[in-house]
């Protein structure tokens, strides 16, 4: 894993960028290939075209972008959706990596092989094949910033309070009242859904645009991008992923290099399509 940052390129590398879009909005509409039915395609949120500040709560790096409008699922693509996915023939039946041998591996005591649960360290290529048959891509990191935690950096989804087991399912579940060495901390939050680690059930821990789940996994997967605030998305890696060094905290962004999976910190991912 490497942890680079860095302000954006300039205007040959933004055109760079533009290139590749061009590239994969070809690559989407290529005949031929399979694609989901309307039924198949995730739950869509809009987010508006606005400005960001891209960045970090906890870093100083920050620049003010604009950002065109566009879709985004509201919810991690769970275990079912992207098995969809592999029965259409698009998606592959992943090399199960590090993370994804046992549960206990990536997240211990809690259940990730349910319908519902995420789907983990799929791989950028299936990722991708995946938001391509559902008419998207993945999210660069400022549309991901943007979508899932508002204009201006947070440390959450939801602002900089910390929240409670509505929010997300890695929390631990607090007992008492007072002050805070009167409470008392009993057990994970996801122990009160049968020690599962679902998506669709935190709809207290939404962002202002409604994305829900915001790292209900340590990490989610981005697009490589040239333009990206941090280096870590630049396209010479084999991925991308923002990460939380704590349950639902926003707090880096990490680069997977040629050759790795994220053995030690597992992944999901969601998609971004064009505004209609």
């Amino acid at each position: 894993m490497v942890y680079v940052y860095r302000v954006a390129m300039m205007h040959a590398l933004a055109l760079s960028a533009a290139l590749a879009q061009s590239a994969c909005a070809v690559d989407a509409s290529r005949s031929g290939e399979p694609r989901a039915t309307a039924e198949q395609v995730p739950l869509l949120v809009d987010v508006p075209a606005g400005t960001v500040i891209d960045g970090f709560a906890s870093g100083r790096l920050r620049e003010t972008a604009e950002v065109s409008g566009f879709r985004i699922t509201q919810h991690p693509i769970t275990r079912e959706q992207f098995e969809q996915c592999v029965a259409s023939g698009v998606c592959k039946v992943p090399e199960k990596p590090a993370c994804q041998l046992t549960p206990e591996l990536a997240y211990p005591g809690l259940k990730t092989d349910e319908p519902n649960s995420p789907a983990l360290c799929v791989g950028r290529q299936n990722a991708e094949s995946y938001c391509r048959w559902v008419g998207g891509t993945l999210p660069t990191l400022r549309q991901w910033l943007y979508a899932a935690r508002g204009t201006e950096p947070t440390r959450y989804a939801w602002g900089n309070e910390v929240g409670h087991c509505d929010h997300h399912p890695r929390f631990e579940a607090i007992e008492g009242e007072g002050e805070e060495d009167e409470l008392v901390r009993t057990e994970l939050c996801a122990a009160r859904d049968g020690n599962k680690l679902s998506v669709a059930k935190h709809a207290a821990g939404a962002s202002p645009f409604g994305v829900q789940d915001v790292l209900i996994a340590h990490a989610e997967l981005l697009s490589l991008d040239a333009e990206a605030l941090v280096s870590a998305c630049d396209p010479g890696f084999a991925g991308c992923m923002v990460t939380s060094s704590e349950p639902g905290v926003i707090d880096s962004a990490r680069a997977l290099e040629h050759g790795q999976d994220s053995a030690d910190l597992p992944y999901g991912f969601r998609c971004a399509l064009e505004e209609n």
